[in-house]
């Protein structure tokens, strides 16, 4: 075992990503294993700082905020997030340090990898079997199976603030797919769709931390024609609304996991998620991975494929008979997860103690 610890290099954008880096940069800053050294950019930045963790800012172009962050010395290994669609700081790390640093990338959705400026990660750590097949349809990189850190830990953390609505409450978690006229579309479906809803239902909307102020107010305005409507959101963490809302929408969001192993440590059923997939566009966006992704093959949330699909499984996920069957299904299919940061940390010694 070395002398000095490992420099460990960890960074993320992407929100969700970042969720699952802080987890294994927490558990580094109490590993005498490591030195760790954490970076991020807008919007997972925000988040990380939220979450009182020491970050250094790497704002700006990406590939420019990479080699600032890398003047100061080169690290023994990074961990990566990975940003998006879209390339950003992590993939511009995984660049600059291609062939002279180990480079591994956090998946946080299954099969997901982002080449970016032309590399992949040298290994990709990902949660399980399905993903590591679906990984490796796209790379030859090394695969490991750590699990999900990003849920170590993951509980429900409150109460509604203040008193709860009466009837069915709904929450749409919003996404940054403005770019599709199909999500616009899916809005506009919903909102007609809730007046066919029994119980007079309240919908709730929590905008994507992509989307902008312009995005917000349209998706407002689009909602505002339905009496169920009941605005943004009041102040509140995500695990707070989902344990709170009897249906959590989006149209194919990490939230739907996130409620499944919320109700996979959950003493009694908790509420239901349902993925719109209702236009062409926004089931072309979803891809071969997600228009029938693993989140729906293990039967851990609701799909409507169409638009004449949506009213009959706003109905379904509403019955007290679904619940149960979302909340057993989840004990009996997810593990816990609250060793997966420290499996990370013990790959990441073994390539840092060659």
């Amino acid at each position: 075992m070395p002398t000095n610890p490992i420099r460990l290099l960890l960074s993320a954008r992407d929100p969700a990503a970042a969720m699952g880096i802080a987890a294994v940069a927490r558990a580094a800053m109490a590993d005498s294993r490591f030195q760790p050294d954490l970076v991020a950019a807008p919007p997972g930045l925000g988040w990380l700082r939220s979450q009182e963790l020491p970050v250094r800012d790497a704002s700006g172009d990406p590939m420019t905020a990479a080699r600032a962050v890398l003047e100061s010395g080169l690290p023994d290994l990074a961990l990566v997030g990975l940003s998006g669609p879209e390339p950003g700081l992590d993939e511009a790390l995984c660049a600059l340090l291609a062939g002279c640093v180990p480079c591994y990338a956090l998946q946080d959705y299954w099969g997901d990898v982002n080449p970016g400026y032309g590399h992949h990660a040298d290994t990709y750590l990902v949660p399980d079997a399905t993903a590591a097949a679906l990984t490796r349809q796209k790379t030859a990189a090394d695969i490991q199976i750590v699990g999900w850190p990003r849920y170590a830990g993951f509980r429900a953390d409150g109460a509604w603030p203040g008193d709860r609505p009466d009837g069915p409450l709904l929450v749409w978690f919003g996404q940054p797919l403005w770019s599709f006229a199909g999500y616009a579309v899916t809005l506009s479906l919903l909102a007609d769709a809730l007046h066919l809803l029994p119980d007079q239902p309240r919908l709730f909307y929590r905008p994507h931390p992509k989307e902008n102020d312009a995005d917000i107010a349209r998706a407002v305005d689009i909602l505002a024609g339905a009496p169920a409507f009941n605005g943004l959101l009041p102040a509140m963490s995500a695990a707070t609304a989902l344990v709170n809302a009897d249906l959590i929408l989006s149209c194919l969001s990490s939230v739907a996991l996130d409620l499944a192993m919320l109700n996979a440590r959950a003493a009694a059923p908790l509420g239901v998620s349902a993925s719109l997939l209702l236009t062409p566009d926004i089931r072309s966006w979803a891809g071969p991975d997600r228009t029938h992704p693993p989140l729906l093959k293990t039967g851990l949330t609701l799909a409507a494929l169409s638009p004449d699909a949506l009213v009959p499984t706003l109905r379904e996920g509403l019955l007290a008979d679904t619940r149960r069957h979302f909340w057993h299904h989840a004990r009996t299919t997810l593990s816990g997860q609250d060793g997966a940061p420290a499996c990370v940390l013990d790959i990441l010694a073994t390539r840092g103690e060659r």
